[in-house]
């Protein structure tokens, strides 16, 4: 036993590693923690690369359609959102519409981009009950900035459409141009 500081098979010596190793255990259990797995990690970041990727197209898109109304000699303004708009005929004197509202409108729908996309105008009379769900977010928004007997053009982003899926006859990442004009409108009383 040259050079052995403890003998081995002692209970005190035993004793003494379990709790060293307990200790051990108990201090890098309660020490900092890594929250995520390599997995979780690069969910995450691939997220975020593709918020940013996201947030560039729709920056470029945006520049599109501002070459776009130049050369067209449209006078569009620009929401917060993003929804780009121009009240083509406005009466204000007459009734502002709103959430709780359905309108009788026409309107004529063309895909803008993809500009390669052979799509024929839908022009429709339709009737829209504003805030409901299944009525895009830019039409939504477009519509509240109207009164009754005002025509109006919008221009919808992805994100305020059909998003980067499409819908119908609608492709992936559509950027629309919507013109329409609100003949009438009537509230909706939601307790009949």
């Amino acid at each position: 036993m040259s050079g052995c500081w403890f003998k081995i098979g002692s209970l005190e010596v035993f004793k003494h590693l379990v709790v060293f190793t307990i200790s051990a255990c108990l201090l890098v259990s309660c020490g900092p923690r890594r929250i995520e797995s390599h997995e979780e990690s690069d969910r995450i970041n691939r997220g975020d690369a593709l918020i940013e990727i996201n947030r560039t197209r729709t920056m470029i898109l945006a520049d599109r359609v501002r070459e776009l109304a130049d050369r067209s000699g449209w006078n569009l303004s620009q929401t917060g959102s993003g929804l780009f708009y121009e009240i083509l005929e406005n009466n204000p004197q007459n009734l502002e519409l709103r959430n709780d509202m359905v309108i009788a409108a026409k309107m004529t729908t063309r895909i803008l981009y993809p500009s390669d996309y052979q799509y024929d105008p839908i022009i429709q009379d339709t009737m829209i009950r504003l805030g409901s769900t299944p009525l895009i977010s830019g039409l939504n928004e477009g519509l509240q900035l109207m009164h009754v007997a005002d025509s109006a053009r919008f221009i919808l982003l992805p994100h305020l459409g059909y998003g980067l899926t499409g819908e119908g006859k609608i492709p992936p990442g559509a950027v629309l141009l919507i013109e329409l004009r609100v003949s009438d409108a009537f509230k909706v009383n939601d307790k009949n």
